[in-house]
């Protein structure tokens, strides 16, 4: 894989729009005994020094990079298109985006707002991997995940 930065930034929007919170999502998803055995991670000076670099040298607004997935037969089954939305100090906002055929446009379904410092930070446990926020698109607006947990992170 590889960053690829939109000709002339299109397609991105400006600020960073959060989520609707969903009590009621929360309240049917509470978290797992298994998630909570190793503690968040603690980002220090050092920690937010490297995210603010990493966010101004390697996140530019407009920036996209795509993963193919392909079937047993080695056939593209689908598209994902990750795009950075906004970055401000050692934080990023990325939207995913899916599409089932090549000819198909995107469409936007997850937004993921991380923590550059925190995700520095994590070394103990890949538990400690997670977004700040983590939204779904739905009826109109964006709702935050109940969970945060992701590989992605």
């Amino acid at each position: 894989l590889h960053l690829r930065h939109l000709a002339g930034g299109a397609a991105v929007g400006a600020s960073a729009a959060l989520f609707s919170s969903d009590q009621a999502a929360r309240a049917r998803h509470p978290l797992l005994l298994e998630e909570r055995r190793h503690s968040k991670p603690r980002s220090g000076p050092a920690h937010v020094a490297m995210g603010r670099q990493l966010a101004s040298s390697r996140f530019k607004e407009g920036d996209w990079f795509e993963w193919e997935y392909r079937d047993s037969e080695g056939q593209p089954s689908s598209w994902e298109r990750y795009s950075v939305l906004s970055t401000r100090g050692d934080e990023v906002l990325i939207d995913m985006a899916s599409k089932m055929r090549e000819t198909d446009d995107y469409q936007v379904w997850h937004r993921m707002h991380l923590s550059l410092s925190d995700s520095l930070a994590a070394s103990s446990h890949p538990s400690q991997w997670s977004f700040r926020k983590f939204g779904y698109w739905q009826d109109g607006k964006w709702w935050e995940a109940p969970h945060r947990d992701n590989v992605q992170a």
